[in-house]
């Protein structure tokens, strides 16, 4: 026997269809809140993973170009990329300087004194630059850059529209770098800017010890 709508209502008075439209705007709202205020967050997090990225990217060309020195005896040349990028407000490819240094690549020097490439060049995380300045890169600041047409490599989207300094590791795996000065290359967000004073709130350092090419990192 089937008891009818009606009666099953009475016997059950105060059983809901659904939400009314008040809790519906009431539970949108706290979504909306809890969505703004995770945003933030998730771009930091994001921005601080790519840094991340980015400083081992360099670390481990860094071991791996003094590696090679040593156990091929020739010595390794690292060279840091300057380029503009057209997506970036400012910038253009065909003007180097407007760029920022943004890639790196390893290059082993042959007794002939001709530079065979290591491998491809190594572009950091998007948002992700090396500073120029002397406060916060003094293995950038510390050479006078050379240009992608005197160098005679062609990069990746920009051809030998670069600017581009260098450094060596020896045979004994030592550097090339004048072993009175500290050297050092500081990572951080472009949107943070360029030739800082000081660092900002998320960095990453490399220091290259000139005398036995050994490399330390540092974060805040």
């Amino acid at each position: 026997m089937h008891e009818s709508p009606q009666l099953f209502a009475s016997a059950f008075p105060h059983v809901t269809k659904g939400f009314t439209l008040l809790e519906l705007i009431v539970v949108i709202s706290i979504m909306v809140i809890i969505v703004s205020l995770c945003i933030p967050a998730a771009t930091s997090i994001q921005k601080s993973f790519q840094l991340t990225a980015g400083a081992q990217m360099v670390g481990n060309q860094l071991g791996l170009a003094r590696q090679v020195a040593i156990t091929r005896n020739h010595s390794v040349e690292i060279r840091f990329y300057q380029f503009g990028d057209s997506e970036v407000p400012g910038e253009q490819v065909t003007v180097p300087g407007s760029g920022q240094y943004r890639a790196f690549q390893a290059f082993e020097i042959q007794e002939t004194g001709s530079a065979n490439a290591m491998g491809k060049m190594q572009r950091l995380p998007v948002s992700i630059v090396m500073d120029s300045g002397v406060t916060l890169s003094s293995l950038i600041s510390g050479f006078v850059p050379m240009t992608g047409g005197t160098l005679g490599v062609s990069l990746p989207r920009v051809q030998t529209q670069y600017n581009a300094v260098s450094f060596r590791f020896l045979p004994d795996g030592s550097t090339n770098l004048a072993k009175t000065e500290r050297w050092f290359l500081t990572l951080h967000n472009m949107n943070d800017g360029n030739a800082l004073a000081l660092p900002p709130k998320n960095f990453a350092t490399l220091q290259v010890n000139p005398s036995n090419g050994h490399i330390k990192s540092y974060r805040p």
